[in-house]
């Protein structure tokens, strides 16, 4: 009896030790399967995405510093990751540790993006933890068609980021004397 208590206990533990094994090699994978699904996303890759959503990857899984495979599609400009995504049930409006959200990273450079992301209700006055909206982001990165294309969709024109400046101040300070022109067609003040 005793050899059976003992051989019942040994079958215990390595049972134990297997239950742990395939409990940390699974929540290893889904790492690594969300790792890939994010660099997809950020190099353009849209088949990978593709297959990373149909092998069950969640649309807006984030990084450490919670960027979402959108944030990071938007940001690099790549169009058709960033529609996919969207179509995918992708939170356009989601945030990144700094307050980031994909309009705010596409604002910078990709005019397209901005329009995509708006259509599907991106929230043009959102800020980051900066205080930076789209709007000044456009602004400090010398936008013009993005800065016309938020005034036309309800941009805030005299949101205040954190150091007090609106996107007229921006213009202003980095000389860009064409958009404070427009900000102030608009009523900026």
């Amino acid at each position: 009896m005793k050899k059976i208590v003992s051989i019942l206990k040994s079958l215990q533990v390595t049972i134990v030790l297997l239950l742990c094994s395939l409990v940390i090699s699974t929540s290893s994978s889904a790492g690594d399967k969300d790792d890939a699904f994010l660099s997809a996303a950020e190099s353009g890759n849209l088949q990978v995405v593709k297959n990373s959503i149909e092998q069950g990857s969640m649309v807006d899984v984030t990084d450490a510093d919670g960027w979402t495979a959108l944030m990071k599609a938007s940001y690099q400009g790549h169009y058709d990751i960033v529609k996919y995504l969207l179509e995918s049930g992708a939170d356009v409006n989601a945030k990144n540790k700094n307050g980031r959200t994909a309009l705010i990273s596409a604002s910078a450079w990709h005019p397209s993006i901005v329009q995509l992301l708006v259509s599907k209700g991106a929230n043009v006055n959102a800020a980051n933890s900066r205080g930076r909206t789209a709007l000044i982001q456009a602004t400090y990165f010398y936008k013009l068609e993005i800065i016309n294309f938020l005034i036309n969709n309800g941009a805030d024109l005299n949101i205040k980021d954190n150091d007090g400046r609106t996107a007229l101040a921006w213009a202003k300070k980095e000389g860009y004397d064409d958009v404070a022109d427009v900000l102030l067609h608009h009523g900026a003040q």
